[in-house]
């Protein structure tokens, strides 16, 4: 049970638990984390994934959805 809505939110980094997810793994494709603490594991001398342990090639970007306005 979370003691915070924000830490059960699903959009929350599991890293941080203060900025929103916003990237994925290549090529595991698991996307968990903010940029800021993606880039640090991607960038720690292990370079692999914490929940599959595959090496780690790049972060992306996760891409916003368009707006309502915008489709």
């Amino acid at each position: 049970m979370c003691s915070s809505e924000d830490m059960c939110s699903e959009n929350v980094c599991k890293i941080c638990y203060d900025a929103p997810r916003s990237c994925f793994f290549i090529p595991c494709g698991h996307g968990f984390a903010c940029f800021t603490c993606a880039r640090r594991i991607a960038e720690d001398k292990n370079q692999a994934c914490p929940i599959c342990r595959r090496l780690i090639h790049r972060v992306r970007r996760l891409v916003e959805p368009l707006g309502k306005d915008f489709q």
